[in-house]
C-alpha cells in the first residue's frame, strides 16, 4: 500500500544520503591532505596505485598515507595508527590513485572512488552507489 511505498522511498533516499556524504567526506579528506603535501611519495610517475603516500613538511604527518582495506578508507599520518575515513554504513569498493604530475609541477594525482550503501544498515534492501572522481594538485608554498 502506500504506507510500504513511503518506507521503501525513504529507504532509498537514506541510501543514496549516505552514499553522497560519506563520499564527499572522505574525498575532501583526501583533496585537503594532497593540496596541502610537498610532493607525492607514491604511486610514482604515471603509475596508478590503490594507496596514496603524500610527504608532508609536518614531521608528526609524514609520511600521509591513505589506503583502502577491506571496504574502509584508512588514513595514516607519520608514526600514527591508522584512522578510519569511512563509516560502518558504507563499503568502498574501489579507491584508485593515478599520478598525473606534469613535467616540472609540484605534482598532481586523479581520484577514483566507488561507495556502496550497506542495505542492513539503511533501511533494507535499498542500497545506492555512488562513483566520484577528481584530480588535485599541491598548492605552491608562498
Amino acid at each position: 500500500g502506500i504506507g510500504v511505498t513511503i518506507l521503501e522511498n525513504r529507504a532509498r533516499h537514506y541510501a543514496l544520503e549516505e552514499v553522497n556524504y560519506s563520499g564527499t567526506f572522505i574525498m575532501d579528506s583526501i583533496v585537503s591532505a594532497i593540496r596541502n603535501a610537498d610532493a607525492i611519495g607514491s604511486p610514482l610517475g604515471e603509475a596508478t596505485s590503490t594507496t596514496l603516500e603524500l610527504v608532508m613538511e609536518n614531521s608528526s604527518r609524514n609520511p600521509t598515507v591513505f589506503s583502502l582495506d577491506d571496504g574502509r578508507v584508512y588514513i595514516t599520518e607519520g608514526d600514527s595508527d591508522p584512522d578510519t575515513l569511512s563509516p560502518q554504513s558504507v563499503r568502498v569498493t574501489a579507491l584508485e590513485f593515478q599520478n598525473t604530475t606534469g613535467e616540472g609541477a609540484l605534482g598532481s594525482v586523479s581520484v577514483r572512488m566507488t561507495v556502496e550503501a550497506l542495505s542492513n544498515n539503511v533501511g533494507g534492501p535499498y542500497g545506492a552507489t555512488g562513483v566520484l572522481f577528481t584530480t588535485v594538485a599541491i598548492r605552491p608554498t608562498p
